[in-house]
Order: structure tokens, then C-alpha cells, then sequence
């Protein structure tokens, strides 16, 4: 598999950030696959490094990992495998600030504030919507499709397991997003996720929003505070968090007064010019009119499931002067008119 086309100009891909664990875990599974053990040897990895136990490695020696084994023999749930598998331990400092944590709240504030010193691939937004907590994932750096996939698949198996064993318990009455199709490994995952919704126009974990003030069992404050100490040491070696661009841009791109801002708005928000906007977000891989897309979807999904909006009005907020241009894109995100998609959900 190609990884030709992940950014080789972020730095941070090729530093020793990722525990030692996660290569640990998925050559665990390549080997129940049938691959030898001598496959560390493509990517660079020695047993030394495998045996050392706080050993570290780089975001994209793991990436290589996993492509290689998906490229010889498939996926076959690889993401979903690894992130069920991996202990809290393999999040390093981070981990355990979040299992010492005393709700679910400062969690969600924990990992907004140390997000970076283990994830730059991918983004982590979190809000609260109609008695929902979600947590929203989005890529930053565009990379094969089918990596995408092994990647989410690992990121939302994560964090499903972190908040069953911070809550002491499986019976969440939450549910998954994916952003890609169904895999044909599905099926033999169905029992141990919440229910998993593909096709969606984004990649969230969504929750009750009740839980997130629940005390937590595990909770250790003393701990915490040490753990945050650590994170604070992390974030400092690695220069503190960047600004990230596309999370100020995805944050910017909301519907408010009955409108979404228009690309001058944005800049201007941005504090830049229109034309270094688009030059930004041509580098990432997309453009205004692809992120207001995206938005609307997020908000067509959420208006339908949410309100008794006519479907006209609703086409009206998103900003379609023609209710029938309205049904025609939401058809072409979904497969389905907007009204049967409410009529779909209203029976489930």
C-alpha cells in the first residue's frame, strides 16, 4: 500500500511520540493472521525496541505497520482489533490523567488541552447537541483511504473501550459514525460497539450528554494532578500546541442568524485575506465550498433527527432558495430523500 501521498512535510509524523504498544499490539495480530514476526524488520523496529517497556516510536513506523499487514492479508477488522486490545498504559501520560479523571467532563476538557502530544493526524472536536456528547473526528493530513479506515476503525474502538472502563460499565446507549461504507468485517464486531451508523457525513462517538457529569469510579485526584504535571512536561518538549488551521476553519463553518459565514467572513475571522484562505485550504486537500457541504450535512441530519421542521424550512436555513435543491443533495449525500430519512429514523 502506498503511503505516498501522506504530508511528508510534518515533522511530527517521523518523532518518537507513539508507545511501543501499539507496534506491540498489531504485530500480536498480524501474527494470529499468519505473517512472521521478521515484518518489524520492513518498517525499521528491532525487538529491542519492541521489549523496551517505555519505548517509543513514530507515528508514521506504526502507520507502516498496519499498511504493510492490510496490504498481505487484508483488513479484517485491524483497527477495530488494535484499538479493543490496547490498555490505557499505551496513551502514555495522557492515558492516565484521563483514567485518574473525575467525570467524563474533564476528560473531554483534558483531551482538548493535551490532544497534541499524541494525535496530529487527526483532529478532536467535541460539543454537545440535543442531549448528546459528541466527539468528532476529522483527518488533517490526507493518507490512503484504506489506512483511513484501519485508523478510525482503531480511534473509535479506543475510545468506546476508555469510556466503558472509566464508567465501569458497557451500557452506554450511545452510537458510532463512520464516514466510509460498511465493511464486510462488520458483522463480527456487531456485539462488542454500540450500534455503528455507516455512511454518515461525519466520523463522531456520540453519548448521552447526562453522563458526562456521572462521578467516575477510578477517580484519583492526587494522581491527576501528577499526570497533568507530566502532560504540561510533554507538551513543553514538543513545543506546545500548534495552531491548528483546519480546527479554527471546521469551528468557524457554523449556522448561526439562519446563515453560514461566506468565504470573506471566514477570512476575516481567520485574520487573513480570501485569497490565503484558499491557498490554505487548497494545501489541506479541500476547499470552502467542500467544508460548507460538509457542514450543511452535519446540520441536515441534525435539524431532520432534532425538530418537526417543515423540510421546507429546513432547506430554507441551510441556505437552498429551491426546497427541491435541497432534496436533490441531501439524496446524493444519503441515498434517500430527506423525508424518508425522517421517516426511517422516527421508526428505528
Amino acid at each position: 500500500m502506498a503511503l505516498d501521498n501522506i504530508d511528508k512535510d510534518q515533522d511530527w509524523l517521523y518523532q518518537p511520540v507513539v508507545h511501543v504498544s501499539y507496534a506491540q499490539t498489531v504485530l500480536r495480530i498480524a501474527e494470529e493472521r499468519g505473517l512472521p514476526r521478521s515484518l518489524i524488520r520492513d518498517v525499521g523496529l528491532s525487538e529491542t525496541d519492541l521489549n523496551d517497556p517505555i519505548g517509543l516510536i513514530a507515528p508514521m513506523t506504526y502507520a507502516w505497520l498496519a499498511a504493510l499487514i492490510v496490504e498481505r492479508v487484508g483488513n479484517h477488522g485491524l483497527g477495530f482489533e488494535v484499538g479493543l486490545r490496547l490498555p490505557p498504559t499505551a496513551h502514555g501520560s495522557l492515558g492516565y490523567a484521563l483514567v485518574c479523571s473525575g467525570t467524563l467532563r474533564e476528560v473531554v476538557d483534558l483531551l482538548k488541552r493535551f490532544w497534541h502530544i499524541r494525535e496530529r493526524t487527526l483532529q478532536f472536536h467535541f460539543f454537545e447537541q440535543d442531549g448528546w456528547g459528541v466527539m468528532h473526528f476529522y483527518a488533517l493530513t490526507p493518507y490512503p483511504e484504506t489506512l483511513r479506515i484501519v485508523h478510525f476503525d482503531c480511534l473509535m474502538a479506543i475510545f468506546y473501550r476508555a469510556i466503558t472502563l472509566l464508567l465501569g460499565s458497557t451500557d452506554i446507549h450511545g452510537e458510532l459514525w463512520l464516514d466510509y461504507p460498511e465493511q464486510d468485517y462488520y458483522p463480527q464486531y456487531r456485539d462488542q460497539f454500540p450500534p455503528i451508523r455507516y455512511d454518515m457525513p461525519a466520523s463522531q462517538l456520540r453519548f448521552p450528554a447526562e453522563l458526562l457529569d456521572r462521578p467516575l469510579p477510578m477517580s484519583n485526584p492526587a494522581a491527576l494532578k501528577q499526570a497533568i504535571i507530566q502532560c504540561e512536561r510533554e507538551s513543553a518538549l514538543m513545543g506546545g500546541q500548534r495552531e491548528d488551521f483546519m480546527s479554527s476553519v471546521y469551528e468557524l463553518i457554523i449556522l448561526s442568524e439562519g446563515s453560514y459565514p461566506t468565504q470573506e467572513n471566514l477570512a476575516a475571522k481567520l485574520h487573513t485575506s480570501v485569497r490565503t484562505l484558499r491557498r490554505r485550504l487548497q494545501m489541506h486537500g479541500t476547499s470552502y465550498r467542500e467544508l460548507l457541504e460538509s457542514a450543511r450535512q452535519r446540520d441536515a441530519l441534525n435539524l431532520l433527527e432534532s425538530t418537526s421542521l417543515s423540510i421546507q424550512t429546513i432547506a430554507g436555513l441551510l441556505g437552498y432558495l429551491n426546497p427541491a435543491n435541497f432534496t436533490r443533495a441531501f439524496s446524493g449525500w444519503m441515498g434517500l430523500s430527506p423525508r424518508e430519512y425522517r421517516a426511517n429514523r422516527e421508526r428505528a
